[in-house]
């Protein structure tokens, strides 16, 4: 069984144009929309519009040609059909002047041409301006043609074929169709390529392979894979999977994908897989996912991590490095969009698999410098001590911050556009200081300023004061001003 729909909006001139006045037209069509169905040696349509009358009783011509109608839907009511046997055409029209949706559906009676296994249908549809024709086949090895149209274009939908065009306002509305030659069952002879991005974490290997199969003979039915055993296929994406299994092998494991229609040009699968990472540091290589059977098999790699780990690439073969603006974005849909890694990347195209990687990973250690700027203030009852530290933090983020003060010091505030919270942790109290670990948003990669007041709590005078340097524990060098000032008087 064959079916099409055939979607169109026509504009027409000639017989079927309605009864006019001397100004404009007694009746105007508007939104036309055509859709048809073909099985076997027949086809039938269904026909919506809406018609304007600025008159009583305007005659509608519905259609002209070789055709039945077969059923009024709408208007439920209110109209008055009549059929020109002479001239075969259709006629609505209501008694009162008013705007009309209208839907029929007709069947019309397709011709072979001569000498040819074309079939067609043709017949004339009332005046309206776009002409767009679409036809969608249940089955790809139909040819359609619409004859006298423009700007043909024909693609696959889920499957289906989909024809496109637009015909000319002076243009009747055609179509023909036929069967394509059925295709031989023939060896099968498939290239394929591969978009593989693998993003790096703490613990796992992530690895997203999208895999584009270039089909030049044959029927593509099944799918396999050679698999390294590390690797856990997590999910496969693509149209038309009826199922998919793996099978332990002596030197990996192979992953087979069946699909539930043979596929004969061109075919898009999506293996998403994941592979766990010991403690770091570690050495590793990259586990590769290698299609079977086919002539070629290149593509495309980008590798790198989204968070504070150092990758260090120790050998590459069989690969070529490229530029980030040379690798290939592409994607199996507009539902699965793929992302690259925002970290440090490397980007490499192959020519052929396997291909080896070998990488290094480690953590990677923040380093910050810190900048003070101490202000004392004396005064008779009481000794404060405001600190600004200017933290530049480099190579990676950090969560908290640990500063050591003079621990005969009260801390009265801590403040920061970053600062969340802090505690004093008197247990790591060393040489009388005071250790405070100060606590962040959200993790800090670059320059923050943290700021300190602290209160001595009584009165300073007549006691020698000694006053420890407050220090940023880790930070690789710390240099700052101080400025002491003492009220009048003192």
């Amino acid at each position: 069984m064959l079916r099409i729909i055939v979607v169109c909006t026509v504009a027409m001139v000639g017989l079927l144009n309605a009864v006019t006045m001397a100004d404009e037209p007694a009746a105007k069509i508007t939104d036309m929309v055509v859709r048809g169905q073909i099985e076997g040696k027949y086809i039938t349509f269904s026909m919506n519009f809406t018609a304007k009358t600025t008159q009583r009783d305007v005659e509608v011509p519905l259609f002209n040609g070789d055709v039945v109608l077969e059923r009024v839907m709408q208007p439920v009511s209110g109209y008055r059909l009549r059929y020109d046997a002479k001239q075969r055409i259709y006629y609505m029209s209501w008694p009162k002047a008013g705007t009309y949706s209208v839907a029929v559906t007709f069947a019309a009676r397709p011709t072979v041409l001569k000498k040819t296994d074309w079939r067609q249908a043709r017949f004339d549809l009332p005046a309206s301006r776009v002409r767009k024709l679409e036809v969608v086949c249940d089955r790809s090895d139909l040819e359609v043609q619409f004859p006298g149209a423009m700007n043909l274009e024909r693609e696959i939908r889920d499957g289906r074929l989909v024809i496109t065009a637009i015909l000319g306002p002076d243009q009747p509305f055609a179509v023909r169709w036929k069967p394509q030659v059925q295709q031989l069952d023939a060896k099968l002879v498939v290239s394929s390529e591969a978009n593989t991005l693998a993003r790096i974490s703490a613990g796992a290997m992530n690895i997203d392979s999208l895999f584009v199969f270039d089909i030049s003979q044959g029927k593509l039915r099944d799918l396999s894979f050679r698999v390294p055993k590390s690797l856990s296929i997590t999910q496969i994406r693509g149209q038309h999977i009826r199922d998919w299994s793996t099978t332990d092998q002596a030197d990996g494991r192979i992953l087979t994908v069946t699909l539930n229609r043979a596929q004969t040009s061109r075919y898009a699968l999506q293996v998403m897989s994941e592979m766990m990472l010991p403690t770091l540091p570690v050495t590793v290589d990259v586990p590769v996912i290698e299609p079977t059977g086919g002539l070629r098999s290149g593509g495309s790699l980008a590798i790198g991590t989204d968070s504070a780990i150092q990758l260090l690439i120790e050998k590459a073969a069989g690969l070529a490095q490229i530029d980030a603006v040379g690798f290939p974005r592409m994607s199996l849909d507009r539902k699965h969009p793929r992302h690259l890694p925002r970290g440090k990347s490397f980007f490499y195209t192959f020519a052929a698999t396997p291909y080896q990687l070998r990488l290094k990973l480690a953590d990677i250690v923040p380093s910050y410098d810190a900048s003070q700027r101490l202000l004392i203030n004396l005064e008779e009852d009481d000794l404060t001590l405001d600190a600004d530290l200017d933290v530049d933090i480099r190579d990676a983020p950090i969560r908290t911050l640990t500063i050591s003060v003079p621990g005969q010091f009260v801390v009265a505030n801590i403040t920061g556009s970053a600062v969340a919270d802090y505690r004093i942790n008197s247990a790591q109290s060393i040489n009388g200081n005071k250790r405070i670990e100060v606590q962040f948003k959200k993790p800090v990669l670059g320059r923050t300023v943290i700021k300190l007041t602290l209160e001595l709590g009584r009165g300073p005078l007549n006691v020698k004061q000694m006053l420890h340097p407050i220090k940023v524990i880790g930070a690789k060098s710390q240099r700052g001003y101080i400025l002491v000032a003492a009220e009048s008087g003192l």
